[in-house]
């Protein structure tokens, strides 16, 4: 469950209060025009047209220290252009957000540091030294950058302004999907629940994502805050394009920022889904230390073929919900090139190579879905798992962090989760409990595998719980659920909590990590049979004949102890284990082979 972004709240608020900025101060910006003797050829393939202009930067600072969060601030471009805006201070981040700064001898986690970002006539992120504007117009929109991002020989005090109109489109680029298997297709809700959800909770529909960014990128910026501020940029167009079509948004979770070459964990491959891969590995092995629905890698170490990105399709809140980009040319085209590698998480094919939409093979700088892609992603965010995993509440709500983390080819896996109090008052301490279920409904037979306190929260508070492990084959069962239910000591009164129960479905996964198990492993798993299941005294354990050698036995139950292990002697058709001082519950038989697969099955003992 999610609580109201902060980001929706101000933009909510700026939407509804015409006369907020009637006290606050005028700030103003002045670049000065310029023209080159010598200008750069580079920018004559981007451009049809464009502007040059100096700014002082030192005026960026009056805006820095300006403790008001509602500004006008009038930016003069040359001596005809003025463009008076009015301006809130922008906060959409998560409010206990930190952000991760990797260095050669420690990972340290900050909030503080110097930009800042406004929205309302405009979208502008400042820091000291930059300065990056995104200036909607009736029949276009105006773009203000530093030169240097374009043409890093170009000094600090240089900044280019363009328009979506300017752009030349280049067919030589373009973005993918990766081919790791599909997501699996999930039941939706009934059409009316879904209107109905949308009509109660169309202003917090919120997909939280963690951003990473590279050690070339924190060099070409020139500082941590130049980086942040940049990407704030980007995503809050992002943003709002998929508010425009799917009444959903994003809010941050997490920055990680590498300022060494030895901090990017996701490897240096010049193959963009090789870097996506180790990417993938990285977030999933808890990189980031801080949960999320999905996540993106922004380089500035190319990729080969002209590839600019690259994303898992229709993985959003699964295991490989990870994208990468690389950030080679301006905000426009990255604004879209990220809101496209989104759309593929959210289950988007490309368009047609003549598309002018989002979805379009070539970068462009559209800012539209084709009505496909807007079916494709539609459907999706409507399923069970992606209404559960964007919805927020109004009262006490369980936050389902869906953090899967996997330790080994089979072993342990471990859910983080939060608790939020969204409601009108305080509230006492609570239990968090996480099962196993083989179905989505919480019930008597479901498994309870660990509960873990929560403290007294006052409005608005959380807290994190982190460790509840489990243990779970990687192959044989396919239809596993971990549910989550805040508040499952019953203390808060049922009239004041909404929708407690988390669900996830539990993602599996073989020794390199994708979420597919061959047709082969799947035959034999399928064939290794339990009888009788349930058992009262002997189980029976028939091993596939297709299996060569003499593999191994190991039972284990649900907190992953092993209570036997076995080796079967050649031929051997049955083994026989005694079961009938066990405590009853569910257990788990894993049969290891001597080529190194592992087969599955669960019984039960009565």
């Amino acid at each position: 469950m999610k609580s109201l972004s902060p980001f929706l709240l101000v933009f909510c608020l700026f939407l509804s209060s015409p006369g907020l900025f009637a006290q606050s101060n005028t700030q103003h910006l002045h670049f000065e025009e310029v023209s080159l003797e010598h200008p750069f050829p580079e920018l004559q393939k981007e451009f049809k047209t464009y502007t040059l202009y100096t700014l002082d930067t030192r005026q960026l600072a009056n805006i820095l220290n300006d403790p008001e969060t509602q500004i006008q601030l009038k930016l003069h471009l040359g001596q005809q252009q003025i463009y008076p805006l009015s301006l809130i201070e922008n906060n959409y981040r998560r409010q206990s957000l930190k952000i991760q700064l990797a260095s050669e001898d420690k990972l340290q986690s900050t909030n503080d540091l110097l930009y800042k970002t406004f929205r309302g006539d405009a979208k502008v992120s400042i820091t000291a030294d930059r300065f990056y504007a995104h200036l909607p117009k009736a029949d276009h929109t105006l773009y203000i950058e530093p030169l240097r991002l374009l043409i890093p020989a170009a000094g600090e005090e240089y900044f280019i302004a363009y328009t979506d109109l300017d752009l030349i489109d280049n067919e030589d680029v373009f973005c993918r999907h990766g081919h790791m298997e599909q997501a699996p297709a999930l039941p939706t809700t009934d059409p009316q629940e879904i209107a109905s959800e949308r009509m109660t909770n169309s202003d917090c529909r919120v997909a939280e994502i963690a951003i990473a960014a590279d050690y070339l990128m924190f060099l070409d910026h020139g500082s941590r805050a130049n980086v942040i501020a940049y990407l704030d940029m980007l995503l809050e167009e992002v943003s709002d394009i998929y508010l425009d079509h799917f009444d959903f948004g994003f809010e941050v979770a997490t920055y990680y920022i590498s300022d060494c070459e030895s901090c990017d964990h996701w490897g240096d491959s010049t193959l963009a889904f090789e870097r996506l891969r180790d990417f993938r590995f990285w977030g999933q092995g808890g990189g980031f230390m801080a949960d999320h629905d999905i996540a993106t890698l922004w380089t500035l170490k190319g990729f080969e073929g002209g590839v600019q990105g690259e994303a898992y399709r229709g993985q959003a809140c699964l295991a490989n919900r990870y994208s990468v980009c690389y950030r080679g040319t301006g905000i426009a085209r990255n604004i879209t090139l990220w809101a496209h590698e989104l759309g593929h998480l959210f289950n988007a094919l490309d368009d047609g190579p003549f598309s002018q939409f989002i979805m379009k093979p070539s970068l462009n700088s559209s800012t539209e879905f084709s009505p496909v892609s807007i079916a494709a992603i539609s459907t999706r965010i409507n399923t069970n798992l992606l209404m559960n995993c964007l919805a927020c509440t109004n009262d006490l709500a369980h936050e389902n962090t869906r953090r899967i983390l996997i330790r080994a080819p089979y072993g342990y896996w471990g859910v983080y989760t939060e608790v939020v109090n969204q409601g009108a008052g305080a509230i006492d301490s609570t239990q968090t409990s996480v099962y196993i279920s083989f179905d989505t409904q919480l019930d008597a037979s479901d498994i309870l595998v660990g509960s873990q306190s929560t403290p007294a929260l006052d409005i608005g508070e959380r807290d994190t719980l982190s460790g509840i492990f489990y243990f779970l084959p990687p192959n044989g069962t396919k239809s596993l659920y971990a549910l989550i239910k805040a508040d499952d000591s019953e203390d808060v009164a049922e009239a004041d909590e909404d929708n407690n129960l988390a669900v996830i479905p539990l993602i599996f996964s073989n020794t390199e990590g994708s979420e597919q198990t061959n047709a082969a492993e799947n035959d034999l798993t399928n064939t290794l049979m339990l009888y009788p299941n349930p058992v009262e005294d002997v189980l029976h354990i028939a091993i596939p004949e297709q299996i060569l050698g003499t593999p191994s036995i190991e039972v284990l139950d649900v907190n992953g102890r092993l209570l036997m292990y076995r080796e079967a002697k050649q031929f051997d058709t049955t083994v026989e284990v005694d079961v009938s001082d066990w405590p009853g519950g569910v257990y788990f038989v894993q049969l290891n082979t001597a080529e190194g697969t592992q087969h599955t099955q669960r019984f039960i003992k009565r």
